[in-house]
């Protein structure tokens, strides 16, 4: 997965969030499920990085299968070469997969993931992808069985306005203090859904399935957390979310400036 630049054109931006090639920034983290380390899955110390700067390896809950997203109820949207990760539980705890990079990000730092629903039967499920500060829950980008759309959970819940049957781009803009701002890009096309000056989750707001934790500070966010929790626990009834192209861009030039779209 290459970079996303804010002076290329619309047409370039969609095909970076797609895979597609594009030119390389010099200072970020960066990794996609296209990495050779992942050839026989994702697994516990995994680690690949094609930015300049290097994540920690995977922590891992479990080995989750890398193949194209098209491959469980998913339309490939966010692969790269034709590979995402798939994190699927059917325990009644969660599997989590967590990548790690410093902390002490400027603000204006832009952290961002691709993400599609898989085939989830469940019906009690919750499925995220989050930032972190050490191990506590900050900011949650959620689907889970009380809702058809994608949901944003921190200090104040939100249901956007995109269904989560609808791959999207997840972009987290890191602001002063413990604000932060985030724009969910619908895949391959669409209308974007952006909320400004959020506050990360306060202490003891959420539940274990929806990320716990907090408060945060945007200088403490050094984790991106993807959890899939299949609550009901009967194993047959997995919960799946697609994930792939992991960026963290001190720069922040990933991607076209927020304020080119309405604020919901």
């Amino acid at each position: 997965m290459a970079r996303y630049h804010s002076l290329l054109s619309t047409t370039a931006l969609s095909m970076i969030a797609l895979g597609l090639a594009a030119p390389v920034d010099a200072y970020d983290y960066e990794d996609d499920a296209s990495q050779a380390v992942y050839a026989d899955g994702l697994d516990n110390g995994d680690n690949a990085n094609t930015g300049t700067l290097s994540f920690s390896p995977w922590i891992a809950d479990a080995t989750f299968v890398v193949e194209s997203s098209a491959n469980d109820g998913g339309a490939g949207v966010i692969d790269v070469g034709g590979l995402s990760w798939r994190f699927q539980s059917d325990a009644s705890s969660p599997f989590d997969g967590t990548r790690a990079f410093s902390d002490g990000q400027p603000v204006g730092t832009k952290i961002s993931v691709s993400l599609e629903a898989g085939t989830t039967t469940s019906t009690s499920f919750t499925n995220f992808a989050g930032l972190q500060a050490s191990g506590v829950g900050a900011a949650n980008v959620s689907m889970d069985e009380t809702s058809s759309f994608w949901q944003i959970f921190d200090d104040a819940d939100t249901t956007t306005t995109i269904s989560y049957s609808t791959p999207i781009r997840v972009i987290w803009t890191l602001q002063a203090g413990s604000t932060y701002d985030v724009e969910l890009q619908p895949l391959p096309s669409g209308t974007p859904y952006v909320s400004t000056g959020r506050t990360y989750t306060a202490s003891g707001v959420k539940s274990l399935a929806k990320g716990g934790g907090g408060p945060a500070l945007s200088s403490a966010i050094n984790q991106v957390k993807i959890r899939t929790y299949d609550s009901d626990g009967t194993g047959s009834t997995p919960a799946t979310i697609y994930a792939n192209s992991l960026i963290v861009d001190p720069s922040g030039s990933l991607p076209v400036e927020l304020d080119s779209y309405s604020v919901e």
